[in-house]
């Protein structure tokens, strides 16, 4: 089932710029009942603009992180997936005042997509 579900998802990208549809270049595959975490970390606690799409949903907040972890400001989101054959997600961090973002995506435990940037003049990272 994940490999035509990969297959469709590779044929509705070649077609998608075609039609005039967006998909996200980082975007992760998930599977019913997948279990999915979205991290967010940066230098800033303040500031932080945190975007992910799930399927058909966008979510676009300005967001405190609360959680402290090796000099960082961190935050998370969990949820399993329940429709039958998954979606794609998408999750994105920037700061105009941070040096340093980072964004990760785990799918049952493991790390599907991550991404990291450093930058003098704002970071953005997109995973």
């Amino acid at each position: 089932m994940r490999t035509l579900i990969r297959l469709t998802t590779i044929a509705a990208s070649v077609a998608a710029p075609a039609l005039g549809l967006a998909i996200p270049a980082h975007a992760v595959i998930t599977d019913q009942y997948d279990r999915v975490k979205t991290v967010f970390c940066s230098t800033e606690r303040y500031g932080n603009e945190v975007e992910y799409d799930r399927g058909n949903s966008h979510y676009d907040q300005r967001v405190q992180l609360s959680e402290r972890n090796n000099g960082l400001w961190c935050g998370s989101s969990s949820f399993t997936e329940y429709k039958e054959y998954g979606q794609y997600i998408s999750a994105s961090i920037q700061n105009d005042n941070a040096s340093y973002v980072y964004c990760a995506i785990w799918i049952n435990g493991g790390i599907a997509e991550r991404d990291e940037d450093r930058s003098e003049y704002g970071a953005w990272a997109l995973c």
